[in-house]
């Protein structure tokens, strides 16, 4: 199995019909991956930072991970 089908499990896929605010959201995004090392706290709070600095994206996953 490859590292990319590891990551893209269904125990790290979420559906929610809504989230409190986008934090929450990259929050749920980030908890199983941090779990299972795929990223850190650190990676999860620089996407706060840079969203917040930069603001909301068309595709905030590929802006962000520009700045990452």
């Amino acid at each position: 199995m490859t590292s990319m089908e590891k990551l893209l499990q269904e125990k790290n896929c979420y559906l929610r019909d809504r989230v409190q605010d986008w934090k929450e959201a990259v929050h749920i995004a980030c908890e199983p991956l941090i779990e299972q090392n795929y990223c850190t706290t650190a990676y999860e709070a620089a996407i706060y930072e840079i969203t917040e600095r930069l603001g909301p994206a068309t595709n905030p996953v590929s802006m962000t991970h520009r700045w990452l």
